[in-house]
């Protein structure tokens, strides 16, 4: 999806075991003291959010593409030492 700049649908289970389908446009991975995260636009928050890799229980991409919105938290991730961020645009 980060490629391509496809909306993707993903079955994600929070800590609290709670299980949701969310339509999500990846924008980056983030690597965060050892755990992997995927981060952008979360159309269920209507929100840009980051997601525990781990707690993805299945991916798939969808025909809609997107076009990436300004976001702060983005730029945040790229300026701070506890992070490693890997962004991919074509």
């Amino acid at each position: 999806g980060i490629f391509e700049g496809k909306t993707t649908e993903l079955v994600y289970i929070d800590r609290y075991d709670t299980k949701t389908t969310r339509e999500f446009d990846p924008y980056a991975i983030a690597l965060k003291d050892g755990t992997w995260y995927t981060y952008g636009w979360c159309h269920y928050r209507k929100d840009f959010r980051l997601f525990k890799m781990a707690r993805i229980k299945s991916l798939k991409l969808t025909d809609n593409t997107f076009t990436r919105q300004e976001s702060d938290v983005y730029d945040a991730l790229k300026k701070t030492d506890k992070h490693r961020l890997y962004s991919f645009t074509s």
